[in-house]
């Protein structure tokens, strides 16, 4: 909410260092400005206590862009990358609040999100390297499929997702989202928000969550009718 660029400087870093990373870029006029906009939600990617690169996500969904990759390091892959490095159960989410919410709230520690298809080729190449002997839970929202569409993305990314840990040897698991209100869309931030002990609705969900055995098929496409 305030000047990013006076903040930083005061805090000991460079314009030249918030350029290099995205957060500031130069003007027409030979001055500096922050790409972030005021309001705008930023979240740092850590690996091994290192902040690789930032997400951006704006509450009032006016702004859609991301920082672009050319300014990610070429180790960074995704939002909590920190959990493909370990054995425990990792639980797959799409959005930055979601991961969060699964942490803070469902107290589950390993989970990283996708950030919608943002990455998602290096993504699913590092997760067939690293799915052998470990379990998978894959927790997208549940969006309906838009008019003419064989699927929501959500469920999308659920077939890609499962797919490919499945070629690497992974144990596949789907968590079930049930719809929001009017059958609307959900996810898992909106479920453990609103649970009083959402910890152990965590838990319930990971214990009812669906074993994939074989590959998920592609839908048939959906041929759009003129009215």
């Amino acid at each position: 909410g305030g000047n990013l660029i006076s903040y930083a400087k005061g805090q000991g870093v460079t314009v030249e260092e918030l350029m290099a990373v995205g957060l500031v870029q130069k003007i027409k006029s030979g001055g500096y400005r922050a790409t972030v906009a005021a309001g705008v939600n930023v979240y740092p990617h850590f690996d091994s206590g290192k902040i690789l690169f930032f997400s951006l996500k704006d509450p009032e969904k006016e702004k859609p862009w991301q920082l672009k990759k050319a300014f990610a390091p070429g180790n960074w892959v995704c939002y909590g990358q920190d959990a493909l490095e370990q054995d425990e159960p990792v639980i797959i989410v799409e959005g930055e609040n979601d991961r969060l919410s699964v942490i803070d709230l469902g107290k589950h520690g390993q989970c990283m999100a996708t950030i919608a298809s943002y990455n998602e080729p290096a993504i699913l190449m590092r997760l067939k390297g690293v799915a052998k002997g470990r379990t998978w839970y894959l927790c997208f929202d549940n969006d309906p499929a838009p008019t003419g569409k064989p699927e929501g993305a959500g469920a999308r990314y659920t077939r890609e997702y499962a797919n490919a840990l499945l070629t690497g040897g992974g144990d596949v698991r789907i968590i079930q989202i049930q719809p929001g209100k009017d059958g609307g869309k959900a996810d898992i931030d909106d479920v453990l928000r609103a649970e009083e002990d959402p910890s152990a609705e965590l838990a319930r969900l990971m214990e009812g969550a669906k074993a994939v055995i074989k590959p998920i098929p592609a839908p048939k496409d959906i041929k759009q009718t003129k009215k």
